[in-house]
């Protein structure tokens, strides 16, 4: 990992995988709340493996999250900002050639293409709804699975935890989170037995993209993008229900909206196959 030190920016941790000695083609993978740049490592690796040695990726950590920093104002612009402009510099100014954007990365991913000077061929951007949602932070029950409800029992436990166990029982037994979603928590922290362990990313940070997030309606966008676009709803997630491909899209036929079977919000883990399968069909024609 590397960091940029362009005053003009929030610096923006990074990490390449593929082929580092010229390669043709750049992806930009955008991780979602909450995660950093590990969580699509996996899904990243396969899909590069799928494309050939011609393939690089570009996994970055967004404002607050793994290893970048935090700053203000934080929204989806600025988020996509950071992304434009650390893609600039780590490309000579050439961007990339794909984007793949989960969650919050979704969205990120459309606002980038959205400002982008160089646009990519191709963006994909995974469960997450570009319309402006009728919900506030504080709507969830405790325990329903939903990123408020994550992102609300993250923001109400002390810090730092004696071991990742213990981040664990408290997750599971005081704030009901689901025992798959808090052992996913664990790949979040940072430290050690002696120290304790903290979680690295900034939660205050993560409440206003959260807040962001559900304001921002990029809808607008992709009615009108000459760009490539592909939406992609996990089958099983039940936020997308009376949201029409009308409603995303209206007649814009570059914009595709697919789903992804036998998945619910973590795409990547519910049906990576799947997953892997659709990305690597769109892109080998790049």
């Amino acid at each position: 990992m590397f960091r940029l030190t362009s005053p003009r920016l929030l610096q923006l941790s990074s990490t390449t995988l593929g082929s580092t000695s010229h390669p043709q083609k750049m992806l930009l993978v955008l991780h979602g709340l909450l995660g950093n740049s590990s969580n699509f490592k996996t899904a990243t690796s396969k899909i590069l493996s799928s494309l050939g040695p011609s393939w690089s990726a570009l996994l970055l950590d967004v404002r607050g999250h793994g290893s970048s920093p935090s700053g203000s104002p934080c929204t989806i612009l600025s988020a996509a900002h950071d992304v434009e402009q650390t893609v600039n510099t780590l490309t000579n100014n050439n961007g990339v050639d794909a984007v793949i954007g989960h969650s919050l990365g979704g969205k990120i991913s459309l606002q980038y293409l959205s400002i982008a000077k160089k646009k990519p061929q191709s963006t994909w951007s995974l469960d997450s709804i570009p319309l402006k949602l009728n919900r506030s932070i504080h709507d969830f029950k405790e325990g329903d699975g939903s990123v408020a409800s994550i992102l609300d029992a993250v923001s109400t436990v002390e810090q730092p935890f004696e071991s990742k166990k213990e981040l664990i029982n408290i997750l599971t037994e005081e704030k009901k989170v689901q025992p798959s979603i808090a052992m996913w928590m664990t790949t979040n922290l940072k430290g050690n037995k002696k120290s304790g362990y903290n979680f690295v990313f900034d939660v205050e940070t993560c409440r206003s993209l959260y807040a962001s997030f559900g304001v921002t309606d990029l809808t607008g966008f992709l009615r009108e993008t000459e760009e490539r676009v592909t939406i992609l709803k996990a089958e099983r997630n039940r936020e997308w229900k009376g949201i029409t491909d009308e409603d995303i899209r209206g007649d814009n036929e570059n914009v595709k909206v697919k789903t992804l079977e036998k998945s619910g919000h973590w795409v990547h883990v519910d049906n990576l196959d799947g997953l892997v399968s659709m990305i690597c069909e769109d892109l080998k024609d790049i």
